[in-house]
């Protein structure tokens, strides 16, 4: 994926979420408001997303769900998982949801490698790239 910031465009890993964890979890509410915890087939979780289908934008809309660990699949469907329903229903004060955002932080294969390789903080930004 490729975004802008000011002029400048940056490169994204398709291992990379298409977005942060807040929008995740944002997206992760919208999917409980319509189906609560059922397992439904990815073009339903990309339509309540905004999406036509699971294809392009609304795959990659689905897969950072599932990246974060917010969604998962359940004999070809997809549903909230146990992360994402105490990240849709705790106070955000509450040392459940503090312990599942970090879960949910370091789920992506990506993000993990990379706190592993840096276990005393991450580097700045000119230095991870």
């Amino acid at each position: 994926m490729m975004e802008t910031q000011g002029k400048r465009a940056v490169h994204r890993s398709p291992s990379y979420p298409m977005f942060a964890l807040g929008k995740a979890v944002e997206k992760t509410k919208k999917v409980y408001e319509h189906d609560k915890r059922a397992a439904v087939d990815a073009d339903i979780i990309a339509s309540h997303l905004g999406y036509s289908a699971a294809k392009g934008f609304g795959g990659r809309a689905v897969s950072a769900l599932k990246q974060y660990g917010l969604i998962e699949e359940v004999s070809g469907k997809y549903r909230i998982s146990e992360l994402g329903y105490v990240l849709v229903h705790y106070d955000r004060n509450s040392q459940e949801w503090v312990n599942a955002a970090t879960d949910a932080a370091r789920h992506p294969g990506l993000f993990r490698e990379l706190l592993e390789e840096n276990p005393n903080g991450l580097p700045s930004d000119a230095g991870l790239r």
